[in-house]
């Protein structure tokens, strides 16, 4: 017999490949591709049936940056928040300059750490500039805007990886049958596709999230070696734990918080010498970050730029947006108290104890994850993961009310404030297990019913996301609030270089791509009219921003205003004087002598839209 018989070997039967196929490698590879083409087909058809135009006012503000990154205006925004300005001044009269006219160049953006703007820079490079601006092929209002779809898909995978990672994590801690039912409850849960689809950087959070978990499991298994040369991998480990909470923390600025769980878990499984690990996560962390905050630093005197006076919104000095629309320095009683911040804590916490699983993806698995809090894990590992997810939740749970804003009431669970969402594949993970517990303590005549079993568990979990796929098909376009081609009809009476101010200045930026002011907290302060035009105003006013900052030649008005409470329009000690506004100029026509725009584009009154001129310009 020849060498190459030898090393051929037999030759394989028909019962060598049917074994392949049901037991070897054959069955794995055929699973994988199922996995993958389902994982396509609930794509497309969520894409082409549930998904709408963003109505996430973070989303399309963090899109039309990238936009601006990817046409050489560098890290600066059309959206222009009032407060975002009062930093910028106040820093300028600190360094002596000038505060005047700062509107008159591009504006830096203080609300957004660099990371996801970057990535969809990338996206608007890749892509033919015509379709930057386009608001959608066809029928404008039935056809999402092109580059939205893409930003979609681009989300979407992140959420492939994060399945990936979700099944990877199964695996490792228990089996792969846990790893298959987590990763497909994941991949079945309707708040992920809600989230890819609506634009927001919470899937590339949640392949941050898994990959500095996996981290964390290497570091704990070196650790319990307890011998002393793994200690220079432990270190390598952390150094990537940093720099993965790093990233985060300049994808979102709210991901920084998982820094001090991290730590915590370091500290108790990190092994001999983990007393040193905890520095050098915190430390590559800082390093990460300082760069941005530097910048920040540089332009504005904070850090943080605006999305550090978070904790002070919601509170009773300012409430719902008055924060962002305040164009003064904050006086010392200004500044929220310990009682103002228990406040908020408590309502917030209140709410997010309402609706618990909204928060957490609404699956059902998550439930089966706090019942399994009462199961002790035998394997140390297990146990330790275990009581950082859970710990990581509770941490969680205590800061998320603390950084809610407006955007919660806008956007409810689908917005960057939702934190909570960011421990969903951990729990879907130890729901997972907990399930397997229950299914193998019955004992089955065949493996295939266990297999069934587990299968129907998936099934069940993604029926929310199933049902949202059949038929009634939702409206493509948001209205009337976010309707792409009203938008962008408008700005377009605009030339590039003015400025709108507007109640929706993300959608103005995004759809619109002009430069827009969020409205002022008031109209006019005082009687001014053309025969006195130098009347004080105080800062909080139009003509604050209109005669030392930009001309302002545009107001737009959209349903947010226009359709608030009846009894807002008469409560004159609310931040309300735009809609009060409103209401003057669709009953009374009196705007001449007193307000510089007064010419209305018949066109935008159809669902309670107000655009006005300071000429004709249609």
């Amino acid at each position: 017999m020849s060498a190459t018989a030898k090393q051929a070997g037999p030759p394989k039967g028909i019962q060598d490949y049917i074994y392949m196929l049901e037991e070897g490698l054959g069955r794995i590879v055929l699973q994988r591709i199922l996995f993958v083409f389902l994982g396509l087909a609930v794509a497309a058809i969520f894409l082409l049936t549930e998904a709408r135009n963003f109505s996430n006012p973070e989303a399309m503000d963090m899109a039309q940056i990238g936009r601006n990154l990817a046409t050489g205006k560098g890290y600066t925004t059309r959206y222009i928040r009032p407060f975002s300005l009062n930093l910028l001044t106040q820093h300028a009269r600190a360094e002596g300059r000038s505060d005047i006219g700062m509107l008159r160049t591009a504006h830096p953006d203080l609300e957004h750490p660099p990371v996801y703007p970057t990535l969809l820079a990338g996206i608007f490079k890749l892509t033919p500039e015509r379709y930057h601006n386009s608001v959608g092929s066809g029928n404008q209002y039935t056809n999402r805007p092109p580059m939205e779809v893409l930003i979609s898909i681009f989300n979407l995978g992140w959420v492939a990886l994060a399945t990936f990672l979700v099944y990877r994590l199964g695996t490792q801690l228990f089996e792969s049958a846990v790893g298959k039912l987590a990763a497909l409850a994941f991949v079945g849960t309707e708040a992920i596709w809600r989230f890819a689809t609506n634009g927001l950087p919470t899937p590339l959070l949640l392949c941050l999230m898994l990959l500095a978990v996996s981290l964390l499991i290497a570091i704990e298994k070196l650790g319990r070696d307890e011998t002393l040369p793994s200690f220079g991998r432990r270190a390598w480990l952390t150094t990537g734990v940093g720099v993965l909470l790093g990233i985060g923390c300049l994808t979102s600025y709210s991901f920084g918080w998982l820094l001090l769980p991290v730590v915590g878990f370091l500290l108790a499984c990190g092994g001999l010498r983990r007393i040193f690990l905890a520095p050098i996560v915190v430390g590559v962390f800082a390093l990460v970050v300082a760069p941005w905050v530097v910048r920040n630093l540089k332009l504005c005197g904070h850090p943080f730029g605006t999305a550090g006076y978070t904790l002070y919104t919601l509170t009773e000095k300012f409430p719902v947006d008055r924060l962002e629309r305040t164009q003064q320095p904050l006086l010392a009683d200004q500044v929220p108290n310990f009682e103002s911040f228990k406040t908020k804590w408590m309502k917030g916490a209140a709410e997010t104890l309402r609706n618990p699983l909204p928060r957490l993806g609404s699956n059902w698995l998550v439930a089966l994850f706090l019942a399994g809090l009462m199961v002790q894990f035998q394997d140390v590992g297990r146990r330790r993961i275990h009581r950082f997810a859970l710990a990581t939740l509770l941490w969680l749970f205590a800061v998320e009310p603390l950084c809610q804003t407006q955007l919660g009431q806008l956007v409810p669970v689908v917005n960057s404030e939702n934190l909570l969402i960011l421990v969903l594949p951990l729990t879907l993970i130890f729901g997972a297990a907990f399930v397997a517990m229950l299914v193998d303590a019955i004992e089955w005549d065949h493996l295939l019913l266990r297999d069934f079993a587990l299968g129907l568990v998936a099934f069940i979990v993604s029926l929310p996301l199933l049902t949202a796929l059949l038929p009634p098909r939702k409206d493509t376009i948001i209205e009337p609030l976010y309707a792409p081609s009203l938008v962008r009809t408008l700005s377009e009476f605009v030339g590039p270089g003015e400025l709108i101010m507007s109640d929706i200045p993300w959608a103005v930026a995004w759809y619109g791509d002009r430069d827009c002011v969020r409205i002022s907290l008031r109209v006019q302060d005082n009687q001014r009219n053309d025969d006195a035009p130098k009347a004080p105003v105080l800062p909080e006013d139009f003509f604050q921003i209109n005669d030392y900052q930009r001309t302002i030649v545009a107001l737009y008005l959209s349903p947010l205003t226009t359709e608030a409470p009846m009894r807002q329009f008469y409560d004159f000690n609310s931040d309300f004087a735009w809609g009060r506004f409103y209401f003057e100029v669709l009953l009374r026509k009196n705007t001449a002598g007193r307000f510089p725009l007064y010419h209305t584009y018949p066109g935008a009154a159809k669902g309670g839209h107000l655009f006005l001129t300071d000429h004709v310009r249609w």
